[in-house]
């Protein structure tokens, strides 16, 4: 499980997450999607950053939204305002993002990429960031 460790001034720690490419459809974190637990035990706020390859369809290809829980086993929920509704038809070669806080009494996270159409997605990846709790 990644684990960040920043300084006593903020700093800012990216997990890379493997892409999903081709034609996936109907499927939910498939072979190279992320899905394992991020320790941001220290950490405030987040960014979710997704690059979109090519979009193959008119709408919604891919969603994404990160997740929290209390442990890194325990069960994840949807963190309020943390998800991307998904790519369109304008949307080839794009960046989209959505900021995020960290809760500190679920400071495990999970991202979840829900693929609906064949879409290629370059690059997907957690930004951690201060200022630090404490």
């Amino acid at each position: 499980m990644p684990m960040f460790r920043q300084g006593s001034v903020g700093t800012v720690s990216t997990l890379a997450i493997p892409p999903l490419a081709g034609s996936r459809a109907g499927t939910t974190n498939p072979a190279g999607g992320l899905s394992d637990a991020i320790t941001a035990t220290n950490v405030k706020t987040g960014t979710l950053v997704v690059y979109a390859g090519v979009v193959a369809v008119s709408t919604g290809a891919v969603a994404a939204k990160v997740q929290s829980s209390a442990t890194s086993g325990g069960a994840y929920t949807d963190i309020s305002g943390a998800a991307i509704a998904g790519f369109g038809p304008n949307d080839d070669n794009t960046i989209q993002t959505v900021d995020f806080d960290v809760s500190s009494d679920k400071p495990f996270l999970k991202v979840v990429l829900t693929q609906s159409q064949a879409t290629d997605i370059s690059c997907a990846m957690v930004n951690l960031r201060g200022p630090m709790r404490g």
